[in-house]
């Protein structure tokens, strides 16, 4: 080193070697002894000396009082330790060094690709099996490259040198990558088992990686697929789907910095016509005097035609259980209505008008019908009450009709409430398509599902408004316990109306082998809403 200078603190004073000693040392070959001592203190009045002898510092330093000499033994100041072992590593090429130790508990294939730094020592085998870690040794100025895991499609990249070292795309010191297959079509549902690969880096120049492979748990699969489904939503860039995952996406735990890529990406994109139920339209239709009674079309029950004795055509089988009834509305929420006011009109207007003062965004097209909700579109009881709340235009403090349906549901059916979906039908052109409720991660849910997939026992729908005729259809699918009679089979059809004040539940034995809806109305019909709680 041709200008290298040790700074020592000595007694309160500071001294300075003298460059030159630094300089000479340097050119003999061994700055790497180069050491402070001590090794003299010599006492003047008034001054301070810093001399150098033979390649040693010796300090002197003058204070006042009684003339005495104090011999103060060497002291080494470690600096010859460290450049030693700098020198031995510049000369040996390893300025930087990383050990990457692979442990598995599943038989996988692992491949390291250096893309700069080089192996030092044997490489790296190219299996791993369980309780048999390997490893391998790389060394050089700056060490990155990428790590392949057998099941993983992406490389995942590692560097490790001046600055950071780090793991992943993210560039952290841990990453957690997953891998499954996505079923097509299935929004962020994953069939079979994935793989899993924690990565965990040290700090310094000498750093350890550490990849861990295993089977990848159902919650990283699920925000596996939710992560996809995000990136295939900014690909196609419509603002419909884009919205819809973003909202998914934060329902699975997605890292923040994918949705908040996506989210910037939305800001750019204008919303598809009718994606929003519009202010004006509320005003318009969504009234209480244009609600509508039941019509002449009678409830019906259509049998199976390809034989009597199909399991479909049997109303109820073993635990299944599914009610109808009329007047529960008002039982459950006639303590907090204004007195006077009759407890359905209270409710739906008092939505109608927490909708009508809500964010733009807050009543959003899902399907045939549209959704109340808060704009990030989360279903949670809090988040609906908290949205409610908020409100202070809500008609008569609705957000206590809402706390009031969830505790007599929760009472009555000794549950939890989970999610709170609010249908805006606005005419006789709204509809509900055919469907199970989501009640646990092994159901498909659709493009605007944002279950959150706890596991349910049932579902508790309440309707204000006009009445409406339900669709109940028997399945004979991978779900249902029922089988078909054949080929001809054509299952069993049902037709049942829900009026004003009702309440329709069902648990989750009839859930499996039915789907229900809300099919169009060939007459004219007024607005409905209906308020769908899930129970766990």
């Amino acid at each position: 080193l041709k200008c290298f200078s040790v700074f020592a603190m000595v007694d309160g004073g500071l001294s300075q070697t003298s460059p030159e000693v630094a300089q000479r040392a340097s050119g003999r070959g061994f700055i790497g002894q180069l050491s402070l001592r001590r090794s003299e203190l010599r006492r003047s009045r008034g001054s301070s000396v810093v001399q150098a002898k033979n390649d040693s510092t010796v300090i002197s330093r003058s204070v006042s009082g009684p003339r005495r000499n104090k011999s103060v033994e060497s002291r080494d100041w470690g600096v010859s330790s460290f450049l030693k072992q700098t020198k031995a590593r510049a000369r040996a090429g390893l300025g930087t060094t990383a050990r990457i130790t692979v442990t598995s508990t599943i038989t996988a294939a692992v491949s390291v690709s250096p893309t700069s730094g080089r192996v030092a020592g044997p490489a790296l085998p190219s299996v791993c099996t369980p309780d048999a870690p390997i490893s391998v040794k790389l060394c050089g100025d700056v060490i990155t490259g990428t790590v392949r895991v057998d099941g993983i499609a992406d490389p995942i990249p590692f560097a490790v040198g001046p600055g950071k070292n780090s793991v992943g795309e993210l560039e952290r010191m841990r990453a957690v990558v997953v891998h499954g297959n996505v079923a097509a079509g299935g929004g962020f549902q994953v069939e079979g088992d994935g793989v899993a690969a924690e990565l965990q880096v040290t700090d310094g120049s000498t750093a350890e990686i550490t990849v861990s492979i295993r089977k990848a748990t159902e919650p990283e699969l699920r925000r596996f697929g939710a992560l996809k489904a995000l990136q295939e939503a900014e690909q196609k860039k419509t603002y419909n789907d884009l919205h819809a995952q973003i909202a998914k996406a934060r329902t699975r735990g997605v890292e923040q910095v994918h949705i908040d890529r996506a989210e910037k990406l939305l800001k750019t994109l204008k919303p598809d016509p009718g994606t929003f139920l519009c202010k004006q339209t509320m005003k318009e239709q969504m009234r209480w005097d244009k609600i509508t009674d039941r019509s002449e079309e009678p409830e019906s029950v259509v049998l199976c035609a390809g034989s009597p004795d199909c399991s479909c055509n049997e109303p109820l089988r073993g635990n299944e259980q599914l009610e109808i009834t009329t007047g529960l509305v008002a039982q459950a929420i006639h303590h907090c209505t204004p007195k006077g006011a009759t407890p359905e009109q209270w409710l739906f207007e008092g939505l109608v008008s927490a909708a009508m003062a809500a964010p733009e965004g807050c009543v959003w097209k899902a399907g045939g019908k549209y959704i109340m909700s808060s704009t990030d579109r989360n279903q949670s009881p809090a988040a609906v009450l908290r949205l409610l709340e908020s409100i202070p235009e809500a008609k008569g403090g609705v957000a206590r009709g809402m706390r009031a349906l969830v505790n007599f549901t929760e009472a009555r059916y000794s549950c939890n409430v989970t999610a709170v979906q609010v249908n805006f039908h606005p005419d006789q052109s709204s509809f509900h398509a055919q469907h199970r409720d989501i009640f646990s991660a092994k159901q498909r849910g659709g493009l605007n599902c944002t279950c959150s997939f706890r596991t349910c026992v049932g579902t508790a729908c309440y309707s204000v408004g006009s009445s409406r005729v339900l669709m109940l259809d028997t399945m004979t699918d991978e779900f249902s316990s029922l089988e078909a009679c054949g080929e001809a089979c054509t299952r069993r059809t049902e037709r049942r109306w829900v009026d004003n004040g009702a309440l329709m539940y069902f648990n989750d034995a009839w859930n499996l082998t039915h789907t229900h809806g809300v099919p169009q109305c060939a007459h004219d019909c007024g607005p409905r809403i209906s308020i769908a709680l899930l129970c766990s």
